[in-house]
């Protein structure tokens, strides 16, 4: 008692305290502490290793310490990916949602002003609905850290810590249990973490498009100020048809981007559409309402379809594949159906409708 009061002295925490109270077995090789957890390999008899292992093996390793002190935003190096360092470097770079939302909206904001300047209030609620949109599109953004956090399982290896340090052997077992899970699934683990990872790209804000608007726009109001009255009249109609139509030409050469249902009615004059309604709980009445889009949208050139984590089964996979077999001007196609139950007869409709897809030189498929 007088030495974990001595520990407190010299500014110990709560955690570090825990370990050294608690975690007294020592290494038979070594004579030291066992709170070193080794993560490469489940079925080693003693799951747990000392300093002096660490420096004389190479393995990979989990320090009981800091599970203990990790929360949501903890990064282990290592740990649950055993493989790959690139996963953890970009999830170190990713910024914080919130600093994402304010820079975008801080963009919109600046557009929408000057436009707001040259055709005065008639953009205000074009404006509003952006900025909505813009928090509605990153509401799923944070996606590659809570797949992170659940692979991870801090919370079983913190409780197994915490309330399995008395039973030596049952502790053992859990951890080789959560380690052999993980290495049994790493390719699994490894492919949602970049495929979560590669979404990231898909919420940058892109005011390319507005731009090309706003400039037509005052190129319009400029012809319409240098006629006179009488010739306005007679010039104001031609003016409106050259506008429309190259407001459509626009359409099809600008991408769009879907993430929600009600936004579907949209994409209609669009050759480059990308649709993310990846765990929405999307069932199959659903699937068929963004088929019946996709077939009224015949030049479509490029499509990214990513509607993984749902909930349909197999009359909904019936559903796109009709769709999609009927698009085809498609060159270029990524379709995310992962983790729904789509089953063997159901990746068979996919093969077979993108068979029918003769002009498709790319294609990234997940099923």
């Amino acid at each position: 008692m007088d030495q974990i009061q001595n520990y407190q002295m010299l500014g110990y925490n709560q955690n570090e305290l825990f370990i050294m109270k608690h975690y007294n077995q020592k290494c038979n090789l070594h004579n030291q502490r066992l709170d070193i957890l080794k993560v490469d390999n489940y079925s080693n008899q003693q799951m747990l290793k000392c300093i002096y292992c660490l420096s004389e093996q190479t393995f990979k390793f989990l320090p009981l310490k800091q599970v203990l002190d990790s929360n949501q935003s903890t990064l282990f190096k290592g740990w649950p990916i055993l493989d790959d360092t690139e996963i953890y470097e970009q999830l170190m770079v990713i910024p914080k949602k919130e600093e994402l939302i304010k820079q975008s909206i801080q963009n919109v904001q600046v557009f929408y002003k000057l436009l707001r300047d040259e055709i005065n209030l008639l953009i205000d609620k074009k404006e509003k609905d952006s900025l909505i949109n813009i928090e509605m599109r990153y509401d799923s953004f944070e996606y590659p850290w809570d797949l992170y956090n659940r692979i991870c399982q801090k919370e079983k290896l913190k409780d197994i810590i915490l309330n399995q340090y008395q039973d030596f052997i049952n502790q053992n077992q859990a951890f080789s249990l959560i380690v052999k899970e993980n290495i049994e699934k790493q390719k699994v683990y490894k492919e949602q973490m970049l495929n979560s990872l590669r979404t990231i790209q898909s919420y940058k804000v892109d005011l390319v498009s507005q731009n090309q608007i706003k400039d037509l726009i005052v190129q319009l109001i400029n012809q319409i100020n240098d006629f006179s009255i009488a010739q306005e009249n007679r010039n104001m109609l031609q003016v409106s048809q050259n506008s429309q139509v190259q407001g459509n030409q626009l359409d099809q050469n600008k991408k769009i981007q879907i993430f929600s249902l009600e936004d579907l009615s949209n994409i209609q004059n669009f050759q480059n559409i990308e649709i993310y309604l990846s765990n929405k709980n999307i069932q199959d009445e659903q699937l068929k309402q963004i088929a019946g889009a996709l077939e009224k949208c015949q030049n479509i050139s490029s499509l990214i379809l990513n509607l993984s984590e749902n909930n349909f089964k197999l009359e909904g996979v019936q559903y796109i594949a009709t769709s999609l077999q009927k698009c085809h001007q498609i060159n270029s196609l990524e379709l995310y159906l992962n983790n729904n139950n789509l089953k063997l007869e159901g990746a068979k409709y996919i093969a077979t409708s993108l068979e029918k897809l003769h002009k498709m030189n790319s294609l990234k498929l997940y099923l």
